[in-house]
């Protein structure tokens, strides 16, 4: 790896680290803010440029209520078939799903998926006004195949609500009342299913049919309430001790290292550590020993799955040299967090020292131990 792309990469790094942990929050304050202070066309616009495309079932759920309270009921629709499509267990997306089903007047089915609010969320946020929301349903056959399809394309909340629409006008279709049933199962919403196949059960004249249709109203009254999958720990005012190695490629010679830290979270998202080590490897016997040093690290939980972890550190370290001792290092890595740990890669770039413009890939396992604060 030539120096030029070296500090490209090393500069690409650190801007994006830098949108990560500063631009982003920004970006959510904004438009945030704009929801509160009710101005309809920039609200729509702001999130409309950061939300159409994201891959943040968060993000997406939160658009989905935003162009809802708007008005735009099937944009609204396809944006919280997508939050469920990528995280159907998150919170946020739980939530949003429940205000949703709530405003389309499904009370028994939005009750079941109701989480907490989001942190951010607060009563001077409007809520989703009842949903005037109607369909010309009297094609039954059509209605189905759309319907059909849907379910098909894993869009169950749109579905859901299709579904509750066509009940209403074709009451004494048994077919209609099974299709509906599965909707709300595939959302998390089993005892309103249970009790959707009870009137499935009393249209359907098939014995076989009413049999399985029995069987399936058992095994939805069996099934847990649906919970949001855990988020990241609350690491603030815990300790942390890592334990890991690392490789260095310089010049002709392969470098090893094995390392620890030991340090506290300062915040949920920030911790602060002691390193320490030994490095060998090295031809000339004086860049082999003990090295110490000091290091920081933000980390911020990454939308595709609750417990990975984008971090970047940086490391203040004394390494074994005959001069030019003292190194500076920085690099993004990785982060899966367990219960009370969690396996960490990272890449680091050494910006000063004897190792400068070289790069070390490290791995290792941390503990986190003690009593967090709130």
């Amino acid at each position: 790896m030539n120096c030029k792309f070296k500090t490209k990469f090393q500069a690409l790094s650190i801007i994006l680290c830098c949108q990560v942990f500063f631009v982003l929050p920004l970006l959510a304050a904004k438009h945030r803010d704009l929801l509160k202070s009710g101005s309809i066309s920039e609200v729509v616009i702001e999130y409309n440029r950061i939300a159409r495309n994201t891959h943040n079932p968060s993000l997406a759920a939160e658009y989905s209520y935003v162009l809802t309270l708007m008005g735009q009921y099937d944009l609204g629709l396809s944006q919280i078939d997508k939050a469920f499509i990528m995280n159907a267990s998150n919170a946020d997306v739980l939530f949003f799903g429940s205000e949703i089903l709530k405003a389309f007047g499904l009370k028994d089915a939005a009750a079941e998926l109701t989480q907490p609010k989001p942190a951010w969320f607060n009563p001077e946020y409007p809520a989703l006004p009842l949903v005037g929301y109607e369909r010309d349903t009297t094609n039954l056959k059509g209605e189905l195949s759309i319907n059909n399809l849907l379910m098909t394309q894993k869009r169950y909340i749109t579905a859901v609500i299709r579904f509750s629409k066509l009940v209403k006008k074709h009451p004494q279709e048994p077919l209609v009342w099974q299709g509906y049933a599965i909707s709300l199962e595939k959302i998390g919403a089993y005892k309103t299913a249970a009790k959707t196949v009870e009137k499935y059960l009393l249209l359907e004249t098939n014995e076989e049919d009413i049999e399985t249709g029995r069987n399936y109203k058992t095994m939805l009254e069996r099934q847990k309430p649906i919970k949001p999958a855990k988020s990241r720990l609350n690491l603030k005012g815990r300790y942390l001790s890592y334990f890991g190695g690392g490789i260095n490629h310089l010049g002709i010679d392969t470098l090893y290292n094995l390392n620890f830290r030991f340090g506290k979270y300062l915040t949920n998202n920030f911790d602060a550590s002691v390193y320490g080590g030994w490095r060998g490897g090295y031809e000339d016997s004086d860049y082999n020993g003990i090295s110490l040093g000091l290091s920081g690290r933000l980390s911020a939980g990454l939308p595709v799955n609750n417990p990975v972890s984008f971090t970047f550190a940086w490391k203040l370290e004394r390494f074994p040299a005959s001069e030019d001792e003292l190194a500076f290092l920085m690099g993004p890595g990785l982060s899966y967090f367990l219960k009370d740990s969690s396996i960490d890669l990272y890449w680091d770039f050494a910006l000063s020292g004897v190792y400068k413009n070289s790069h070390t890939l490290s791995a290792g396992y941390t503990i986190y131990f003690g009593k967090a604060s709130k």
